[in-house]
């Protein structure tokens, strides 16, 4: 699928982690699909004229690239984690997670949340999956 976008989304869709545009809609747009940027629009190339320039991209859905997930939890963790984004994960994730947690993931529970990559959210996400089935079973 090919889309024209403003440049801002753009960035954001397509941003890695450590890079300021990383966020939540990075991450969840990057766990369906591969986002290729081809080229950008200038805001001139359009009447009437927008104030915001546009750039080109493409959309390819992944073949099994990350581990399978439950998106409601994948939606809980990236919408919790991004909205102090400047706490450690450890803080901001407090409740879910505990360091061993963090270890057994190979997660430095320091970092923050524009650090981690889409498959650590993925991690993260499958681990509360198994918590929460545990501790299902436990009652």
């Amino acid at each position: 699928m090919h889309f024209v976008l403003q440049e801002e989304i753009a960035d954001r869709l397509t941003a890695k982690p450590n890079h300021k545009s990383y966020g939540r809609i990075s991450v969840l747009f990057q766990y369906y699909f591969k986002i290729d940027r081809f080229f950008d629009i200038s805001s001139k190339s359009f009447n009437p004229v927008p104030k915001v320039n546009s750039t080109f991209v493409r959309f390819r859905p992944h073949k099994n690239f990350y581990p399978s997930c439950e998106i409601d939890l994948l939606q809980l963790i990236t919408r919790v984690a991004f909205h102090q984004r400047r706490k450690k994960i450890l803080n901001s994730l407090k409740g879910l997670f505990s360091i061993d947690d963090y270890k057994k993931l190979h997660i430095d529970e320091n970092m923050r949340a524009e650090n981690l990559t889409v498959l650590d959210y993925c991690n993260l996400s499958n681990e509360l999956s198994s918590k929460r089935r545990h501790d299902h079973f436990e009652e």
